[in-house]
């Protein structure tokens, strides 16, 4: 998980250096006025085909193929795949966002970051 939060800070320092964009993690705030939507994906069971070792770009490949499958509908507000219960959570993507320089109201912060969990396509 490291490695990847590292990744992901990397990956939005580079966008925010490029563009003064708009980020955020909730479904209900995507819009053109915010046009990068951060999200997870989960991808395991059946999805996950390809075993090998880049197996990750397969991987990748699902979890794209997912979220383009619901990027057409209305978000909702329970649109994450995966709930952990009733807390307060610590969104590690906001947080990369804001370290990143990325515009991103704070209290996405203490939101629950969008998952959507691969399906074998």
């Amino acid at each position: 998980m490291a490695t990847g939060l590292d990744q992901l800070a990397w990956v939005l320092q580079e966008v925010a250096t490029r563009t003064p964009v708009h980020a955020t993690t909730q479904p209900g705030r995507w819009s053109p006025d915010t046009p990068l939507l951060l999200w997870e994906a989960f991808v395991s069971g059946a999805a996950k085909t390809d075993l090998s070792q880049d197996g990750h770009i397969t991987d990748a490949r699902a979890a794209a193929r997912s979220f383009a499958c619901r990027a057409h509908q209305p978000p909702a507000p329970d649109a994450s795949d995966i709930n952990v219960g009733d807390h307060r959570p610590f969104n590690l993507a906001a947080a990369a966002a804001l370290h990143a320089g990325l515009r991103i109201e704070p209290d996405e912060l203490s939101a629950a970051l969008l998952v959507i969990s691969a399906h074998k396509h």
